[in-house]
């Protein structure tokens, strides 16, 4: 009887309250309180709950179903016939891989060149890489950029074996790598990398423009590379007539390491194949070098003292000594005296790029290159690559195209269809230099209208930079470091554009204006921002690259293009939501070239049969066979390999890793 009575005492109270008109809005009820003000939060507090609350957030991409086709292995080539009865799925034979397929000049105009062997290089098995000529079944394509928009040959797949037997992959595969080392066919401690470099070029000087010698009283990074010079004035080694050829431009592709960094296995067998496969390969148009900062301050790094020769050998492994120059904070602010407070690495590593570019005027390109990127195919069809597409692009649309992430699925055929798209969706289009207050253009005007020219202007040049990731609009964006410029009287309406990560090539020109900008104007931008703004400001050629990036999942293309290029028109930038936001850069998680990337290391390390994420390493190797990739550009890649060098040798790291 007593629920009886609830029940209707309950149904009485819902009539009640549904019969009250509502109070209104005019007229407060007098007992009301109003709610306390919401407290006012700091930008910093604002960020912070932003990027947790981004955290929490189920991205699109997370329910996307995850797939194993970054890596397979040997057993994955299918090269049975349709007849062939009882085939066991054998692997093709690996062949011999040059890295010529895209060379820009004829082979046989090339001198050949002296390995660490001491056999010619491209004739030495031992020296040789070596390629599958097919791809596994399973392994996917990329997600974003394309092998024929880059120019790369992604006909091919590399083991461990192929890729790097001929840099001592052998010493690093036993546990005690130095016992191994004194077995190895070479004594790499013995290898000067900067003799080998200097003596090619010298024996290829006839195909490079001739470049006037540095004064002796030239300000130097340390006494290392003098004693080099002399080979600048030795006959060439053979008498082919390279003086009718046409002038190749050489390339210094300039690695930043720091004292105290971990130069693992990984790391040294990458350095001696970019010089291998870019530089002796190429005859001398590419020259790799070390860029040491020294940290301490106080250890002198001038010409003429003892202590850089000390310190390299301290801090770098002795077949790289010959390749190394040193630099510091101090000198950078010494250099430019009136920007001091932003003369250091995190925010202006291109200030040393152009002071090496000043103090080495044989070289018209240079590569700022990060310590931890990996390449896993050949490395001189990767720069090759890389010099013929910046050549090949017109300017028409140049900066529309950079702005945007390249998605085959979404914009069709590179030069075709993507110029079109892009014009089309885009009315903010960019023709010769930027208006920008104080700055006066020192690039070369448009010969004509844009409507009037074919997409003819442009190509054939050269571009002034290229980087690996879109040249994005900062404005709008909640990036990081979008507010960074100082000097110019716009502030934060400055027109600039920015690529992660500062990693790219750049012209002998644009450094003579960011040199020019920093010390005669005052103007200086963010590292992330420096080059490309610059060619945005003077009407220099900047593109970006459509190397392929590859996903751990299966994206949709609409996904793709929501999440990358998400801006107005469909630019990477420009927005608040850009995947280069703070909050919003969770996606670049999943792919393999970022700052961020956790696809990276794990296919590297399966490469080098080492297990990643349960797969790789011995026990899945023995199922499946080694471990084949497909030419990729990886970031970042810190200490993949066990074996870690010391100035007492080498040594495995207790835990293994």
């Amino acid at each position: 009887m007593a629920k009886v009575l609830l029940a209707l005492l309950g149904v009485a109270v819902v009539l009640k309250v549904m019969n009250t008109k509502p109070p209104s809005s005019l007229e407060p009820a007098q007992d009301s309180i109003p709610p306390p003000p919401a407290p006012i939060l700091t930008e910093e507090q604002l960020t912070e709950q932003t990027i947790e609350a981004a955290r929490r957030e189920e991205w699109i991409w997370k329910d996307f179903p995850i797939h194993e086709g970054l890596t397979r292995g040997t057993s994955n080539f299918n090269t049975c016939r349709a007849d062939e009865e009882n085939c066991n799925g054998r692997p093709p034979k690996l062949v011999r891989y040059d890295g010529y397929k895209h060379l820009q000049e004829d082979p046989v105009d090339i001198v050949q060149c002296i390995g660490p062997r001491g056999l010619p290089i491209n004739e030495s098995d031992e020296d040789a890489i070596w390629a599958y000529p097919a791809i596994p079944a399973g392994a996917v394509d990329p997600s974003m950029g394309s092998y024929k928009a880059a120019g790369i040959d992604g006909s091919i797949s590399f083991d461990r074996i192929g890729r790097f037997q001929a840099y001592g992959l052998d010493q690093f595969d036993y546990f005690d790598p130095e016992a191994e080392r004194k077995a190895s066919d070479v004594d790499w401690d013995k290898v000067k990398w900067g003799d080998l470099q200097d003596e090619c070029a010298n024996a290829n000087r006839l195909r490079f423009k001739p470049v006037k010698e540095r004064t002796d009283n030239s300000i130097q990074y340390s006494n290392i590379r003098q004693k080099h010079d002399n080979s600048q004035k030795q006959p060439p080694t053979n008498s082919m007539d390279a003086g009718r050829m046409s002038k190749v431009k050489r390339t210094a592709i300039l690695i930043r390491v720091w004292t105290g960094a971990t130069w693992s296995a990984d790391a040294v067998m990458n350095i001696r194949a970019m010089i291998a496969e870019a530089s002796l390969a190429s005859g001398g148009k590419y020259q790799v070098f070390v860029l040491l900062h020294v940290k301490d301050e106080g250890i002198p790094i001038f010409t003429g003292e003892n202590q850089p020769e000390e310190t390299i050998k301290k801090y770098v492994p002795p077949e790289f000594h010959s390749i190394t120059e040193v630099w510091n904070h101090a000198q950078l602010r010494t250099l430019y005296s009136n920007m001091a407070e932003h003369a250091f690495v995190g925010r202006s590593p291109w200030m040393i790029i152009q002071w090496f570019a000043r103090n080495h005027p044989e070289f018209d390109f240079f590569y700022q290159w990060e310590f931890d990127v990996r390449f896993t195919g050949h490395y001189l069809d990767f720069f090759e690559a890389v010099s013929n597409f910046g050549r090949e692009q017109p300017r028409k649309g140049i900066w529309e195209r950079a702005g945007r992430m390249y998605i085959p699925e979404v914009h069709g055929e590179y030069n075709t269809d993507y110029r079109i798209s892009t014009r089309e969706e885009d009315p903010h289009r960019v023709w010769g230099p930027v208006s920008v207050e104080g700055v006066l253009p020192r690039g070369p005007k448009p010969p004509r209208a844009q409507d009037e020219d074919n997409y003819e202007w442009g190509v054939g040049e050269d571009a002034d930079w290229i980087g690996f990731l879109p040249s994005f609009n900062v404005t709008g964006t909640n990036w990081w470091f979008r507010d960074y410029l100082w000097g110019y009287p716009q502030g934060r309406s400055t027109p600039r554009r920015a690529t992660l990560i500062a990693q790219g090539r750049v012209s002998r020109r644009v450094l003579d204006i960011m040199n020019y900008e920093n010390s005669e104007n005052g103007h200086h931008i963010d590292a992330e921002m420096f080059p490309q703004t610059m060619c945005l400001h003077h009407g220099l050629k900047s593109t970006s690259f459509p190397h392929p990036i590859f996903a751990d999942r299966h994206w949709t293309p609409e996904a793709l293009q929501s999440t990358f290029n998400g801006g107005p028109f469909g630019q990477s930038g420009g927005h608040w939501n850009s995947s280069f936001s703070k909050w919003n850069e969770f996606a670049w998680t999943n792919m393999t070239w970022y700052y961020s990337s956790q696809q990276a290391m794990p296919v590297y390390q399966r490469l080098l049969g080492i297990t990643a994420g349960e797969t790789g390493g011995p026990e899945w190797e023995d199922a499946y066979g080694r471990t084949v990739v497909r030419p990729m550009l990886l970031h970042p890649v810190k200490g993949a390999k066990a074996a870690k060098w010391s100035p007492e040798g080498w040594k495995h790291s207790m835990s293994g890793k």
